[in-house]
């Protein structure tokens, strides 16, 4: 708290997640230390984390991998809550690290998102109408995937091993080095937010891992009902609330 009250901009961001119905929502939150208290230490760091990384999403358009305003936020925030579930399932990773690896996995499409938006119908004829994944589509269109250029940026940005090996590897997580159930829980919620939590990016993940991921785990299908189940209804909240805000905004204006 100490630390974060010196940088005005992250420390009111942060107070702003805590607010949110992503993490809180009930109980007023107006400083730091209420939030060491109310939330305890765990959650304001995974607050802390979420607003830092809102900040690089929010350079992220409206006409590119997102299908409505903050889609790609939303879509991390949704990814990394379920990693976090899945960890608490399995109890194969420690469930804030697997928070931290599904809210910053996509960061790729970040940087890529800029030529998305100029190329949109032809990303979006690829993935739906040619039922391309958005891998293959990406490599056919721009010579590279997120995967790729999240590698890159996670190299520069001095990542840890294990966020690399998820940054690179959550659309095969078979193919990777080390870490392997880390990069498999990532993988997972990536795939059962796509199938489940339609409408925010524009995606379309191979299932052709998705055997090799339960396996690691120690799960089979009849497990997918739980890890479905896992998706956090914060994240319907939240984004059926930003989209209610938006509209009493228009009408305003209008």
């Amino acid at each position: 708290t100490q630390v974060l009250s010196k940088d005005q901009v992250l420390g009111g961001l942060t107070l702003k997640i805590c607010n949110s119905a992503l993490f809180s929502g009930k109980i007023k939150i107006e400083t730091l230390r209420d939030a060491v208290l109310l939330l305890g230490e765990a959650i304001l760091m995974e607050s802390v984390i979420t607003a830092a990384v809102k900040n690089y999403f929010n350079q992220a358009g409206n006409l590119g991998y997102s299908l409505c305003r903050g889609g790609l936020f939303f879509h991390a925030v949704g990814s990394a809550e379920t990693a976090k579930a899945i960890a608490g399932i399995t109890g194969k990773a420690d469930p804030h690290k697997a928070y931290t690896a599904g809210l910053l996995h996509d960061i790729g499409k970040v940087v890529l998102d800029q030529y998305i938006a100029r190329i949109c119908p032809v990303f979006f004829r690829g993935v739906n109408h040619n039922e391309k994944t958005s891998l293959a589509t990406e490599q056919a269109v721009l010579g590279t995937t997120h995967c790729k250029a999240g590698e890159l940026l996670a190299e520069k940005w001095q990542f840890s091993t294990p966020l690399k090996q998820v940054v690179r590897h959550h659309h095969d997580p078979e193919t990777c080095t080390a870490h392997r159930e880390l990069v498999s829980m990532v993988y997972l919620a990536n795939l059962i937010m796509s199938r489940f939590n339609t409408g925010l990016v524009l995606e379309r993940v191979s299932t052709s891992s998705l055997d090799a991921a339960l396996e690691s785990l120690n799960l089979d299908v009849s497990d997918l009902p739980e890890l479905i189940d896992a998706i956090p209804l914060t994240i319907f909240n939240a984004q059926a609330k930003k989209s209610e805000q938006e509209t009493t905004t228009n009408a305003r204006h209008q």
